[in-house]
């Protein structure tokens, strides 16, 4: 044995590293709960940064566009929330898919300028701005949840630390 090694040995530690280990087959388990507790705390923040959107979006409808409650990764490891699938909105003869919509809500669109000819008179058009402004609703919403120190994670870390004590 060499001068700088280190041995580290007795029932204090054995016991730490068999909790650990407990601790490990557990955690997914923990996880995953608390990532579906998060997922339906997430369509309330997402619905009121929708309704408190500037400019204002009309009516109720891109709320109800929204998954609820949200989903969680197949492994447990994250929450989210987004449009609904195979949902359209109808309008007319055309079905836009919700999710398209949403998009366009969220990341702004660009408005178009109608093509002009020589024959044709000039365009002038009502919108004086080049593109539909933006509401980023999901990444306020994000945004909010992560400062508010939400009392599920704290409960996840509680659950946690009682694991590691053996507490459980």
């Amino acid at each position: 044995m060499a001068r700088n090694d280190l041995i580290i040995e007795g029932k204090a530690f054995r016991d730490l590293l068999r909790r650990i280990e407990e601790a490990g087959e557990t955690f997914p388990d923990v996880r995953r709960e608390m990532f579906e507790r998060i997922a339906q705390e997430l369509p309330e923040l997402v619905n009121a940064k929708i309704a408190a959107a500037n400019p204002p979006i009309r009516g109720t409808t891109v709320q109800s566009w929204q998954e609820n409650p949200g989903r969680v990764g197949s492994k447990g490891g994250y929450a989210a929330i987004a449009p609904r699938r195979n949902t359209y909105k109808v309008q007319g003869s055309r079905q836009y898919a919700v999710g398209y919509l949403t998009n366009a809500l969220v990341s702004g669109a660009k408005t178009r300028m109608p093509a002009s000819g020589p024959r044709r008179r000039p365009y002038v058009p009502r919108l004086k701005y080049g593109q539909i402004r933006k509401r980023p609703f999901y990444a306020e919403a994000a945004r909010q949840f992560q400062s508010q120190k939400s009392a599920i994670v704290e409960q996840f870390a509680q659950e946690l630390a009682n694991l590691l004590k053996g507490a459980q």
